[in-house]
């Protein structure tokens, strides 16, 4: 079942500067989330990655999965997947700003 939540997540700054997926399966343990973590707790998020859009490598959004009823052990095949979906979007999104 997909449940959507549509909160404003709070992602380190330091993620800016990663060129690849932040993957976390616990919020609770890793520890560049640590600093978030009470407020990742009140609204029940358990697991959490995100990838960086970029445009000749300077990111310009984050796509975030959140997993909220359970853990997830992100698959190697999603964190693929997602990164393949972010580098499109990160494409379309300067060339839309070219267009503007």
């Amino acid at each position: 079942m997909i449940k959507l939540l549509f909160v404003k997540i709070f992602i380190p700054t330091k993620f800016q500067f990663y060129d690849k997926a932040l993957v976390c399966k616990s919020i609770h343990t890793d520890q560049i989330l640590v600093p978030f973590a009470n407020l990742y707790q009140e609204i029940n998020l358990k697991s959490i990655i995100s990838v960086p859009t970029s445009y000749n490598s300077e990111v310009n959004g984050v796509i975030s999965v959140h997993q909220y009823d359970d853990f997830q052990r992100w698959t190697n095949d999603e964190i693929e997947f997602l990164e393949a979906v972010a580098n499109q979007v990160g494409i379309t999104l300067a060339h839309a700003q070219f267009l503007e």
